[in-house]
């Protein structure tokens, strides 16, 4: 899942959640432990208007905190568990 960071810290994954599983998968397990955030395109979204709304600056300090939070997550592969904490 992370073969393409080429040693960056944090990568996002952005995907439409109808494609995303709705109960258990090892993709959310995968992000937790290799520092990969999966966000949909309603997420995107929301940034880009905060961005708007706000200032870039506040906007990339909030996308750091989520880089944060799925790092610091216990790997799990409950869907449930990984969208509360993003």
């Amino acid at each position: 899942m992370d073969d393409w960071k080429h040693g960056k810290l944090y990568a996002m994954v952005v995907c439409p959640v109808y494609q995303l599983p709705t109960r258990t998968s090892h993709i959310y397990q995968q992000a937790g432990a290799r520092s990969v955030c999966i966000i949909t395109y309603t997420h995107l979204a929301v940034f880009v208007r905060y961005t708007k709304a706000s200032s870039t600056t506040k906007s990339m300090e909030l996308v750091h905190e989520v880089f944060k939070t799925v790092e610091s997550m216990n790997p799990s592969k409950d869907a449930h568990i990984y969208w509360q904490a993003v």
